[in-house]
């Protein structure tokens, strides 16, 4: 993991991982991450950093309940790239909704790619542009990565 990466503790139970620096990255390169939603807590990923991205690569895998490229933020990337990297969407608490969001707020053109055989699970929903100030967003999966 590189520059910026925070665990927000802001009160009890709370279990985020906020990047919102200017030209951040968080990379999980062959390890894991996990931020899932338990009963008392927010769980979940914000990427809001201009020009900020992650990077799940070489079988790394990344676990969270919500997730936000581009939280009031332009020019965020996610990608997931190669055989066994996975970023998993999923929790088992009840009533709660699971969600992936690529720009929301003043969040316009980001990115999500998963190629060369990654994987995306998302048991929820997939929002591209959840405002209209949110626009020119993308999701692309498929191989290979685009040059």
């Amino acid at each position: 993991m590189t520059n910026s990466y925070a665990l927000v503790s802001a009160s009890a139970g709370t279990n985020n991982i906020s990047l919102a620096s200017l030209n951040g990255t968080l990379l999980i390169n062959n390890g894991t991450l996990l931020a899932p939603r338990t009963t008392d807590n927010g769980g979940g990923m914000s990427l809001g950093g201009t020009n900020s991205s992650v990077i799940i690569t070489n079988g790394g895998y990344l676990l969270t309940s919500s997730g936000t490229l581009g939280a009031n933020a332009p020019f965020c990337t996610g990608v997931v790239v190669g055989v066994s990297s996975v970023w998993s969407n999923h929790t088992t608490v009840a009533d709660s909704t699971n969600l992936i969001i690529v720009g929301t707020g003043i969040g316009p053109t980001n990115f999500l790619g998963v190629f060369n055989g990654a994987k995306l699970y998302n048991n929820g929903s997939l929002n591209i542009g959840n405002n209209v100030t949110s626009a020119f967003n993308t999701v692309t999966f498929g191989s290979p990565v685009p040059r």
